[in-house]
């Protein structure tokens, strides 16, 4: 497999460096993607893979930056953290994705608001895709509601990934309800149609 550096960026994190090596091996048009987070890591290194493969398009679904109260203390990297313990981002976070350079950015295309509304309409409007990727909201409810609204759209030979799937066992339980075996890599999972 072709070791991959977003310039002089290292993921710290395995999954990106895995998601990149699966776009570059199967050469997806279509890659939709919930949570991007304020650097992006693995949209960044799904865009670039399209880029390397000269084909491809990614949709991702985020949240546009919350209203932080005046009872919050910050973090770095533009977090706030509320009174209740949630993390949430600061309005100085509005450009999400921060390692996705100008270059790559005609793939993309970013749908700020709430994955229970704008996944569905995406799909809809998609109808077939290669690869769906989970990195949003880690709960139980919301996990199976991704996974069981992706599904259907996913092609014959494509994926449904799952970054974080130990928070919870909603991707476990999901494989079992499809019965398909998935392939797990520390916290992430990877379920082939």
């Amino acid at each position: 497999m072709e070791h991959f550096r977003l310039n002089s960026y290292e993921a710290k994190d395995p999954v990106p460096r895995l998601v990149y090596d699966i776009v570059r091996e199967r050469k997806p048009s279509i890659v939709v993607e919930t949570g991007v987070g304020v650097y992006g890591e693995s949209t960044a290194f799904i865009l670039c893979a399209m880029h390397q493969n000269s084909e491809g398009h990614l949709f991702s679904i985020d949240l546009p930056p919350w209203e932080v109260p005046h009872e919050t203390t910050k973090e770095g990297d533009g977090w706030y953290v509320l009174e209740d313990g949630q993390k949430h981002y600061s309005p100085e976070a509005k450009d999400v994705g921060k390692l996705v350079p100008e270059y790559l950015k005609d793939r993309w295309t970013l749908i700020r608001g709430d994955a229970k509304v704008e996944l569905p309409i995406l799909l809809k409007n998609l109808g077939q895709i290669s690869i769906f990727l989970h990195d949003s909201l880690h709960t139980f409810e919301h996990m199976l509601f991704e996974y069981n609204t992706a599904w259907p759209y996913v092609d014959s030979s494509g994926f449904l990934m799952s970054h974080d799937i130990l928070w919870n066992r909603a991707f476990l339980e999901f494989t079992k309800a499809v019965g398909e075996k998935p392939v797990i890599y520390h916290n992430f999972g990877l379920l082939r149609k």
